[in-house]
Formats: structure tokens, sequence, C-alpha cells
């Protein structure tokens, strides 16, 4: 069975039709940190975004427009923020085109945020005008998962300076996206670069850069589980729309256009 299921991926891959890759726009050539390399391969780098092969059921009755240089990097400025020691550190979460989320810090001053990888083991460990900075989960087995703490701490004196919930931390920066509104479901639109996990700490990819909208499965009773879906702007440059397999099978189709920045949503 999984032979034949690798095989049928294969075949499906062999036969998706594949784009012409497009030169970045003179607009978003000019932001700052910005580099457009095409990503190998049909650039469908998504976990959870299933591409799908047809555009049968496309309706083309709701469609939503967005313009990336707008959301570009947004998010790593527009999420939460701590003040210590007279410097202003911005706080976010950054989603690599594996699926694999990143605690970012940010801090005025520096050109390129610091990414630490989410998980129960996290030292992300930085430091500025002499003091040390410490950040960490604080998990439990008696919490559901997004209920752990985001803790942050002056490794100097041990005093914790930010200590957020997971779930308000993730929809903080949630917020933080562009809404796209397609059949009565709202999604989070982001455009940033890939991260480059080659260094530690993991910082920018500036030669890659992904889509991701971000869903929120709220159980109405402040828990934010948020659902990434990340798409590679080279799998949608093509002459028509893309469709993928969203939260609960939705399809919704993509299309950037000629421009490389005027990416449209519909259903």
């Amino acid at each position: 069975m999984i032979a034949t299921l690798f095989l049928a991926l294969a075949a499906a891959a062999a036969a998706a039709p594949s784009s012409k890759p497009l030169s970045l726009p003179t607009a978003l050539a000019g932001v700052k940190g910005v580099t457009y390399v095409p990503p190998a391969g049909d650039g469908v780098a998504a976990e959870r975004a299933i591409r799908v092969s047809d555009n049968s059921s496309m309706r083309g009755s709701e469609s939503v427009t967005v313009d990336l240089r707008e959301i570009i990097h947004r998010h790593l400025t527009h999420s939460e923020s701590f003040v210590h020691g007279g410097k202003k550190f911005y706080l976010s979460t950054q989603i690599n085109m594996k699926g694999d989320g990143f605690l970012s810090v940010l801090a005025e001053g520096w050109e390129d945020p610091k990414f630490f990888k989410l998980d129960a083991n996290m030292q992300g460990a930085w430091s500025e005008n002499g003091v040390d900075y410490l950040a960490e989960i604080d998990a439990s087995l008696l919490r559901k998962r997004y209920n752990n703490y985001l803790l942050i701490r002056n490794q100097g004196n041990g005093k914790t300076l930010v200590k957020r919930k997971l779930s308000d931390f993730f929809f903080a920066g949630y917020r933080s996206g562009r809404d796209a509104v397609i059949g009565g479901r709202k999604y989070k639109v982001f455009f940033s670069n890939d991260v480059d996990t080659s260094v530690s700490p993991a910082r920018p990819n500036k030669k890659v850069y992904g889509i991701c909208l971000l869903f929120d499965k709220s159980d109405g009773k402040g828990y934010h589980d948020i659902k990434p879906y990340l798409i590679s702007p080279e799998a949608i440059q093509g002459p028509k729309p893309v469709g993928y397999q969203l939260y609960n099978k939705q399809v919704l189709y993509f299309h950037l256009a000629a421009d490389g920045y005027t990416l449209t949503i519909s259903d």
C-alpha cells in the first residue's frame, strides 16, 4: 500500500504543470532583505496544503486580492514586543517552508531577526548591550499543548521578562496577517523569507521566500490552535490558478500575477 501510494504521488508530481519562474519585480527588489531565487522543483513545499490536480471544480464566485508588497515581513514587527535595557525587542512566530515553527526575535537596530525553533527543548540565547537573554518553553504534561508558556529571562539575574501563553502568543502573530475571507472562512495571509537553519541562531534565507496562510481553529474559549498552510510563489506563477486543499478540505485557487506581487485567491 505504501509503495503504491509513493508511486502515485511520484506520477502526480511528474504530471504536474510547471511554470516558468518570473523575475522579481522592481517594486519587491527594492524591499530590504529580499532576493528572489525560485525554489527547486514545483515549489510545493507545504506539508498541509494539498495541491489539487485540476481546476474543474473552480467556481470563481468569491476572490480576494493581496498586494504582497504591503505584507512582506510585516508580522515580524506587528505581533508582540518588550523593552529592556532601553532596547525594544519585537517577538513573533516564523514558519519555514517545511512547516516548522520558530520564535522570531528582532531588536531595534538589528538588520535581521534571530530564529529559534519552538519546541519543548528550546534554548534561545542572545546578547544585547551586555545583557544575556534566554527564551525557553515552560511545558507541562498537565496542560494542553498551546497552554504552555513562552518565557524570556535575563540570564544575569534570572528575572523573567516575558511570560506568555503560547496560544495567545500565536494568536498575536495571526492577527498581524492580511485577511482573506472566502466561503465564510477567514484565513490570514503572510509573505516572508524562508528560514536558514544552517547557522545558529537561524536567520532569514534571503534567497527563498514563501506565502503562508493561517487558520485559527479556536475552541471559542480563548484557546487558539493555529493551522499553517504553506505555498511557494513559483508554484502559482503559471498562466492558470492552482488549487490547494486547506482547512477541512476547503479548496481555494491561487494565482500570482506576472508583476510578481499581486496574489489572487478564489474559490
